[in-house]
């Protein structure tokens, strides 16, 4: 056993000689300029996230060889940490503008999320209405006309800017951090709210309500919900079926008009018992729900609803 866990531990790559052969790297490309404030283990390297000295929010994360000693000037490591340089400073750039932005635009912003360039985006809180989110919509879209302005000279735009948006809490607009900063994470207590996920469009002036889009993963305790009104409305049709403790909502939509109300398909089997092999769904609920009221407006029971060739056959829901 303590042979396999040296091997593992091996196998992982040398953290010191990782940092020691980024740090060297550095100091050759970009003389006097980088630190060190953090490394990633990956599967079998070390991601090595270096700094500039004295910025708190620009961080450059780039890939050492497994073998450290071939992370040196003229390799393919040298390329990485340049293609990553160029990455991290534009999206330290991006993040200083929002920080300021955001301070003086009247929408409150928590957090960084994901991997630039492509995938980062913005948590904030807004407090928008149920009936008509244009207001708060057109707040946040004040906020992204200020990103632009305080965008320096040269600096590339991107055409987007992605948003999960956390609903206003009742006690009032929460406090943005000191600086935002990509190490900055949502609470624990807020990471399971039901949250919303929009792309502003940098050239547009508005940003249209038809834009949010319930965020993929509803929390655990609301499908906990969803699964226990679906099932009582099963149980009351006759016919049988069973969706299990917690189904995964399919083809989840939201009103067009509303954030509180949403459909879904809730996927379940004929005859299932759990513990007793996999179910393999063949009819779904389908439920109309008013998040605000903790209520079910609608519910129906679909059979048979795996096409010829194995996919789940469903009408595709109205909504955004």
């Amino acid at each position: 056993m303590l042979l396999l866990v040296l091997a593992t531990l091996a196998d992982c790559g040398d953290r010191d000689g990782s940092v020691e052969a980024a740090l060297a790297l550095a100091e050759a490309v970009y003389p006097g300029e980088l630190e060190l404030p953090d490394t990633r283990l990956q599967k079998d390297h070390y991601q090595v996230v270096l700094a500039r000295k004295g910025d708190p929010v620009t961080r450059i994360a780039f890939d050492v060889d497994r073998d450290p000693a071939q992370c040196r000037p003229g390799t393919r490591c040298e390329e990485r940490l340049r293609q990553a340089y160029a990455v991290g400073m534009a999206a330290g750039t991006r993040l200083k503008a929002l920080d300021r932005a955001f301070r003086g635009c009247g929408v409150v912003a928590l957090a960084v999320e994901g991997e630039p360039p492509a995938n980062d985006r913005l948590v904030g809180e807004l407090a928008m209405a149920v009936a008509d989110q244009q207001p708060a919509l057109d707040r946040l879209a004040g906020c992204v006309c200020a990103f632009a302005q305080e965008m320096p000279s040269g600096a590339t735009m991107p055409d987007y800017l992605r948003f999960r948006i956390l609903e206003e809490p009742e006690s009032g607009a929460s406090a943005m951090p000191d600086i935002l900063t990509f190490e900055d994470r949502l609470e624990e207590g807020r990471r399971d709210e039901i949250s919303y996920l929009l792309a502003a469009d940098l050239s547009a002036d508005t940003i249209p309500a038809r834009s949010p889009r319930l965020a993929p993963r509803l929390p655990d305790a609301v499908m906990e919900q969803f699964a226990k009104v679906a099932q009582d409305h099963l149980d009351g049709q006759g016919g049988g079926g069973q969706l299990g403790p917690l189904p995964l909502a399919h083809g989840t939509k939201l009103d067009p008009q509303r954030l509180d109300v949403l459909r879904t398909y809730l996927p379940g089997c004929t005859r299932w018992e759990s513990g007793i092999g996999p179910c393999r769904p063949d009819l779904a609920v389908r439920m109309t729900y008013d998040l605000a009221r903790g209520a079910a407006i609608e519910l129906a029971v679909l059979r048979d609803i795996r096409a010829p060739d194995g996919r789940l056959r469903l009408p595709e829901l109205p909504g955004r």
